[in-house]
């Protein structure tokens, strides 16, 4: 007869696929939406798919009144990422299919799949860094130090993206940087944005009164090497970029710690449950 205590391991693996499996089969579920009415504008469809996708439905079909290309993605996702959702999820684009019946399109969106597991581990994340640095002097050199640990911390990886990969695999494209940058000041209750163009993702950030643009992606030079050509800049130094939006009119400089030794003050985090995630 088969010990009992040798099957467990088996029965507990079964139980964690069986529970994958069942999650995935909820969340695709739960993620569709049908809208009956037809969408006259615009604006409309703006509120209507924020207040979707902000609830992880992000599979909305519905019926427009107009050209679903004159819809502003960037402008959209900016909205629904400075709301959080789509904070640790591996958000940068939005797939739609349309047939047309006279003048109405037919549309299915799918913005690309919100996870609440992902935001749920990432805000963890996120405020275990700001906790290291809350008591830092003033907002420059917790910025500087978020500045250099992402940079460090992470790999430009263009297929991988989200603030959740960011932070628990270290590879991510700039969306990662990014959105990682932006939870990490909102928890430490300094004013930041982030920033679309050119399918692009980058920051800007108030200090000292002033709007400043910071591109943490452009700043990362490989391996342990961080830059600061983009670091805290004014409109007028911003060389190279799509566009600004600071309100400052010169560049802060660069001083404090090296770019190191804001890395070597983070713990280096460890957790198992967001093994899980990765697989979800």
């Amino acid at each position: 007869m088969r010990d009992l205590k040798s099957t467990i391991p088996f029965y507990i693996v079964l139980l964690f696929i069986a529970v994958i499996i069942g999650y995935n089969i909820w969340l695709f579920n739960a993620r569709k939406v049908e809208i009956t009415e037809i969408i006259e504008s615009e604006e409309e469809f703006n509120a209507l798919a924020k207040g979707n996708v902000l609830k992880y439905r992000s599979n909305i079909h519905c019926t427009l009144a107009f050209d679903p290309k004159e819809v502003d993605m960037n402008s959209l996702f900016a909205e629904i990422v400075e709301r959080d959702t789509y904070i640790g999820s591996q958000m940068y684009e939005v797939a739609y299919n349309y047939t047309m019946h006279g003048s109405l399109y037919d549309v299915h969106f799918r913005f690309k799949d919100p996870a609440p597991h992902r935001t749920f581990f990432t805000k963890i994340r996120v405020k275990q860094i700001a906790d290291v640095v809350r008591n830092y002097p003033d907002d420059y050199s917790k910025v500087k130090a978020v500045h250099d640990y992402l940079i460090i911390l992470n790999k430009y990886v263009i297929t991988m993206s989200g603030a959740f990969n960011t932070l628990y695999t270290g590879r991510s494209c700039c969306n990662g940087y990014a959105y990682s940058f932006y939870a990490i000041m909102e928890e430490l209750g300094i004013p930041a944005t982030c920033e679309f163009g050119g399918a692009h993702a980058w920051n800007r950030v108030y200090l000292d009164g002033e709007w400043y643009n910071i591109d943490l992606t452009w700043d990362d030079e490989g391996g342990r090497d961080v830059g600061y050509k983009y670091f805290l800049k004014c409109d007028a130094d911003w060389e190279g970029h799509h566009h600004g939006g600071a309100t400052a009119t010169k560049s802060m400089e660069v001083t404090g710690k090296s770019a190191i030794d804001n890395y070597l003050a983070f713990p280096n985090y460890i957790l198992i449950l967001p093994i899980i995630c990765i697989v979800l």
